[in-house]
């Protein structure tokens, strides 16, 4: 891997350093200049709590917003699948979309809507107007829940396992892939492969989660007609873990392995459509910390990469360790993104 640069030492030492002292929304975040960062940033917004009245005022940095059509305030239908999100929200954010001049990366529903189902939708909401430029192909089917099929789970609608018996990701891919690729043709549009992050310390799904990513990855180098044209994604957390996030690996900024960033086909490049740090409260020194884990993902990511943070919105008045609004506007966590993104002008 790469060796440390000075920056990030001085980071790792700032942040040991730095006192404990509370920041509200209106304070400017003091805290060292680390980046530059990147010139564009993918940003992991919930469509079904969409609101652009709270977006203010907006991080115009920001480039691409990553979304998908569930929305998880529904019911499940009778058939025990998930519903799409009202219109008046995606007409809002269609035209929050273009008024912004926003690139969008499009999560595909690949169990609960069929095939046809989702292609119609996507060609009427470009139709519409919103600038999808790239399609990801499902959610976290490596995690535990899908392993064994909880229903209950937020998400889940059926078993999705990588044993070569049940259903699995590959299964899912041999269907979508030639319809989606020949509608929306690979070169005009990219396409994007999901695997797991594998960092921090070992647990019950570390060697589930290398096997899934093989799978994935063997299946792409291994057919000609797919080889070096597609892209991958990972979702990868540090900081405090929620309660409610049992199903999810977290890792330590000062013990973090980036080494399974070298393990996908050298002709591709990482989406990385959630990555996050969740503060335990709003202090400098905690913002501080999810400064130094977000440049230390920018330092690890080739040029080439899109580097991508969760989450754009919470419409709640409690405090989120991720949002960077909510009901009030703009949090101490998108104060904080602004400044980092700021730095480089």
């Amino acid at each position: 891997m790469k060796i440390l640069k000075f920056a990030t030492i001085l980071t790792i030492l700032t942040g040991l350093i730095l006192p404990n002292f509370s920041c509200s929304k209106n304070e400017v975040l003091d805290v060292p200049t680390i980046g530059p960062p990147r010139d564009e940033l993918l940003v992991n917004t919930r469509l079904f709590e969409f609101d652009s009245a709270l977006l203010n005022p907006w991080i115009d940095k920001i480039t691409h917003l990553r979304s998908f059509g569930v929305d998880f305030n529904k019911q499940k239908n009778n058939e025990g699948l998930y519903q799409y999100v009202e219109d008046n929200k995606m007409n809002d954010y269609i035209a929050f979309c273009k008024s912004k001049n926003l690139k969008v990366v499009w999560t595909l529903n690949l169990s609960s809507f069929t095939l046809e189902q989702e292609i119609a939708y996507v060609k009427d909401i470009i139709s519409r107007g919103l600038n999808i430029v790239a399609f990801e192909y499902g959610g976290e089917f490596y995690l535990k829940k899908y392993l064994i099929g909880d229903l209950d789970a937020k998400g889940v609608v059926e078993r999705i396992r990588m044993d070569g018996e049940n259903r699995d990701y590959l299964n899912l891919l041999d269907i979508w892939l030639p319809a989606m690729t020949e509608e929306f043709p690979m070169g005009i549009y990219e396409h994007i492969l999901i695997t797991a992050s594998v960092s921090g310390k070992q647990n019950t799904t570390t060697e589930y989660r290398k096997e899934f990513n093989k799978k994935v990855f063997d299946y792409v180098e291994n057919n000609p007609n797919l080889k070096g044209k597609f892209s991958f994604s990972y979702h990868l957390y540090a900081g405090k873990k929620p309660s409610t996030n049992v199903d999810e690996e977290l890792v330590n900024t000062n013990n973090v392995d980036w080494s399974f960033l070298d393990e996908k086909p050298e002709d591709s490049r990482w989406v990385v459509t959630e990555s996050g740090y969740y503060v335990s409260d709003f202090s400098k020194s905690q913002l501080n910390q999810a400064r130094k884990f977000y440049n230390q993902e920018s330092e690890e990511l080739e040029n080439k990469d899109l580097m991508g943070i969760h989450t754009l919105l919470v419409p709640t008045t409690n405090e989120n360790p991720l949002a960077f609004y909510d009901l009030n506007g703009m949090t101490p966590v998108g104060l904080m993104i602004q400044s980092w993104l700021e730095e480089s002008d």
